[in-house]
């Protein structure tokens, strides 16, 4: 059973990537929900990084990811918190390789 919207974000949460790019998971663990404070994996590629709260307006949560270690980019991310329980992840990065802004999106569940 899913915890309801409104309860706390701490502990571990994983979802597969789609959109611009796929193949790999995101793996969060949040030490605290207001701000939100987290440290993000994405283990098939590898590389990792913190999260840190921005902003929020009702259960839309932004934050900055900032990379810690591996090949990944700094990234803008955006969390909602869906009745269900779940939390949708979506990324949006400029990848150089490709000269352009990607996004991708995860619908997260408690590991």
């Amino acid at each position: 059973m899913n915890p309801p919207a409104s309860s706390p974000l701490t502990g571990t949460w994983r979802g597969a990537v789609t959109g611009d790019d796929s193949g790999f998971d995101v793996v969060v663990t949040f030490a605290g929900s207001n701000p939100v404070r987290a440290t993000v994996e994405y283990p098939q590629i590898p590389c990792a990084g913190t999260w840190s709260e921005e902003s929020r307006r009702g259960d839309t949560i932004s934050l900055v990811e900032r990379v810690t270690s591996g090949p990944c980019v700094t990234s803008q991310i955006t969390l909602d918190r869906r009745p269900d329980g779940t939390l949708g992840f979506r990324s949006d990065y400029f990848a150089e390789s490709r000269g352009r802004t990607l996004t991708i999106y995860a619908t997260q569940r408690r590991a």
